[in-house]
């Protein structure tokens, strides 16, 4: 009995890691596209049947990989040391979106500082959305995709930055498809919208700040950097 009871523990681990309870996410389009195809005339069940266990098989061996690389660099030490210190998982707002005062040196500084210390798990980066009476907030595009250039420099050297690089590259020209309704707001004020409220305003889009929107458009082209980068936060 012993044996077996080791061996269900053990099981029972991988299974845990694996993150079985986020299985219908992806499994939804998966048996979504075997429905809809059922009225075609070479529609086979067994395949439809292969395709979705093919997903799932997929999105757990994923979730495994991710933990294991994890486990190999050591990343959960630091963050279990901070736990046991008393600090709670929290977002840090950098001075640029208050006052204006960021800079490109800044930035890079502030990329620098996530990496070297085991309080921060990652660093997202965007800019600024000039709203109504805020638009001396924003850069000019040309500085813009500077800083740009620089996160993907950062990006390439192995730095924690949320960011995808397909994400980043397009917001470059800020010319994909805005993709808002995938998300939505939750304002200062405890206000809601279903979508940025920026699609109200003319033009306001073409100026877009919010890195979150050239995410967006990158999973909805399926840039595989994108994808495993949304993977990555499913903790």
């Amino acid at each position: 009995m012993r044996p077996l009871f080791f061996m269900g523990n053990y099981l029972k681990k991988w299974i845990e890691h694996a993150r079985p309870r986020s299985l219908m996410q992806s499994m939804m389009p998966a048996v979504l596209a075997t429905i809809c195809a059922i009225g075609s005339e070479k529609f086979n069940i067994l395949c439809g049947f292969a395709a979705i266990l093919g997903v799932v098989c997929a999105h757990l061996a994923l979730n495994l990989a991710d933990d294991w690389f994890d486990y190999r660099i050591d990343m959960m030490g630091d963050r279990d040391k901070v736990i046991r210190q008393g600090f709670r998982a929290m977002s840090v707002k950098y001075p640029y979106l208050t006052d204006g005062s960021e800079t490109p040196r800044s930035a890079a500084a502030a990329i620098e500082y996530v990496k070297e210390k085991p309080y921060f798990e990652s660093i997202s980066l965007n800019f600024h959305t000039p709203f109504p009476g805020t638009e001396h907030l924003a850069l000019p595009m040309e500085k813009r995709n500077r800083i740009i250039d620089l996160i993907l420099d950062y990006k390439k050297k192995g730095y924690p930055i949320m960011n995808s690089k397909s994400g980043l590259k397009a917001m470059k020209s800020n010319k994909f498809k805005k993709r808002c309704w995938m998300t939505n707001f939750i304002y200062v004020d405890g206000t809601r919208e279903p979508q940025c409220a920026g699609y109200k305003i003319p033009g306001l889009c073409d100026k877009c700040g919010f890195c979150m929107a050239g995410e967006e458009d990158a999973v909805m082209r399926l840039a595989p950097d994108t994808i495993l980068a949304g993977f990555k936060l499913r903790r």
